[in-house]
């Protein structure tokens, strides 16, 4: 769901592929330092935290401004949590405020629900944006993952996003030849 009323067109990225879910599961972590951890978390932890940069159509600091909780007719409860993008670290957002949806179907859920008291302050949102199918041509959906706005995480998104934008430029110059 996109928040705000000035319509921002941007880039969807390529169709939503369920198999990029555990990277987007439209939930949260909150671990500030990935790289203090061993063993098999250290190892699920970097391999997520890479996923999200390689596929993240974008990649942005925010600042979390609430947390509600929703239901539909059919009674099926969400999270909808409402932040301002305070820094864009790749791609675009369609607005600077972005409301986030995670419904109780998806795998984040509980982890919202878990550490909801935790989501104050400064995160690192990974957003995927595709077109809905089936929807009005300009409908834009998302999945999302938020990690904690660490010194440390920041500085581990912003040098795997360096070797990203290295790679992007390489393959572009490849086409342009």
């Amino acid at each position: 769901m996109v928040g705000g009323c000035a319509k921002i067109q941007i880039d969807v990225g390529a169709p939503w592929d369920s198999k990029e879910a555990p990277f987007f599961d439209d939930g949260v972590d909150i671990i500030r330092d990935p790289m203090s951890l061993s063993g098999e978390w250290a190892f699920r932890q970097r391999n997520w935290l890479d996923g999200r940069v390689q596929l993240a159509d974008s990649i942005a600091v925010v600042e979390i401004s609430s947390v509600q909780t929703a239901s539909d007719a059919e009674g099926r409860h969400s999270k909808r949590i409402e932040v301002a993008v305070i820094e864009q670290l790749y791609g675009k957002n369609p607005n600077h405020r972005v409301s986030l949806e995670s419904t109780e179907n998806e795998p984040g859920y509980q982890l919202i629900l878990r550490h909801e008291r935790y989501l104050t302050g400064r995160f690192i949102l990974f957003a995927r944006w595709f077109s809905k199918a089936g929807s009005t041509p300009d409908a834009v959906g998302n999945h999302f993952h938020l990690s904690p706005a660490s010194e440390v995480m920041l500085a581990e998104v912003t040098a795997r996003l360096e070797h990203r934008v290295k790679e992007e430029e390489k393959d572009d110059a490849r086409e342009e030849d």
